[in-house]
């Protein structure tokens, strides 16, 4: 069956309570020589509608638990008989139908359809953390000494890395602190140094 809004599944409902009680109604209207089951009708329409269809009226949830009493009081009174000596079987599988599709409209009889999982925080920081260490032993291994100015510019790209600091193991999500204080630095990489102002400058510096 598809899935029905709540306002969309509230007017199901009610429009079924309303059927049953024009049909339960007609009913009770009849002579007794008319209807052989004048009082079993009766009781079942005092039973069901000792307010009219006001109940019809409230709020999402109270309705449900209104319609579900009802619903209850039939099988417990064996009243579906009456329904089924009337010929109003429809009738009650209809309210059934209607008052299930309220229910789980309304999360009530089925659970809330879950949110997306989270993603694993701790995993996600540690293949960062691997990243940025394979980011670093990458530039790394590009500042030569024999190519001017490759170790001024290995230095400016790994300067983030050296500067950062990161937050309280806190806020993480289950990191260790050793995780989280562990600097992704690159084994033997350059000293720090701001990158030089022009190529000139770099070519001049013999460093």
């Amino acid at each position: 069956m598809e899935p029905r809004t709540k306002p969309k599944a509230d007017r199901a409902l009610d429009n079924a309570w309303s059927a049953t009680f024009d049909w339960l109604a007609g009913w009770c209207k009849l002579p007794p020589e008319r209807n052989p089951s004048l009082d079993d009708a009766k009781e079942l329409f005092k039973l069901l509608y000792p307010d009219g269809l006001s109940f019809t009226r409230l709020p999402y949830k109270l309705e449900w638990k209104e319609s579900k009493a009802r619903l209850d009081a039939i099988r417990g009174a064996r009243h579906d008989r009456t329904f089924k000596k009337l010929g109003g079987e429809v009738f009650l599988a209809h309210l059934e139908e209607a008052h299930e599709a309220y229910g789980r409209a309304l999360h009530i009889t089925a659970p809330k359809p879950e949110s997306a999982p989270t993603g694993d925080v701790r995993a996600a920081f540690l293949a960062t953390l691997a990243a940025l260490r394979d980011y670093a032993t990458r530039v790394a291994a590009h500042a030569d000494p024999d190519v001017p100015g490759s170790e001024a510019v290995s230095a400016a790209l790994l300067a983030p890395l050296a500067t950062w600091e990161s937050r309280p193991s806190g806020s993480t999500g289950g990191a260790s602190a050793s995780d989280v204080t562990e600097t992704p630095a690159a084994p033997g990489a350059p000293p720090v140094e701001p990158p030089p102002e022009s190529e000139e400058e770099a070519l001049a510096d013999p460093a």
